[in-house]
């Protein structure tokens, strides 16, 4: 997808609750607020579970309780939220004032029900998504 319009599928169901298919594809930090680093999760191919749409192509979260078990490579289903947040810096600090200006950007929230798919699961959704690009 271009990226001008990587998330107008998040965007176009704010607020709606669905299940994704995602592999993991690495694991970081970032630097939490209170300069503490917070472990990351990095998701790739995002696509609507039952539609076999993609949603967009890559998603950081943060890392809980519901990606411990996970490994590169693994291919989840979980249910999450699309939802919206403000990106960009909106402070007051010189050396940034040439940083683009706060934008709204879309994500998935709340994680829940996250399982690993199983081979057959995994084969059966490739299949899906195959002929629903091709009808």
């Amino acid at each position: 997808m271009a990226k001008s319009n990587m998330r107008k599928a998040l965007a176009a169901r704010n607020g709606e609750r669905f299940s994704v298919i995602a592999t993991v594809k690495r694991f970081g930090s970032r630097r939490g607020w209170q300069g503490r680093d917070e472990p990351t999760v990095l998701l790739v191919d995002l696509f609507d579970a039952i539609e076999a749409t993609k949603l967009c192509d890559h998603l950081w979260f943060k890392k809980g309780k519901w990606a411990d078990s996970l490994k590169i490579d693994d291919r989840i289903l979980f249910d999450a939220r699309a939802d919206s947040y403000e990106k960009g810096y909106r402070g007051d600090r010189e050396n940034v004032w040439d940083a683009p200006p706060p934008s709204t950007d879309w994500r998935l929230g709340r994680p829940t029900k996250v399982r690993k798919l199983t081979e057959q699961e995994q084969t059966d959704f490739d299949a899906g998504c195959f002929n629903t690009a091709f009808k």
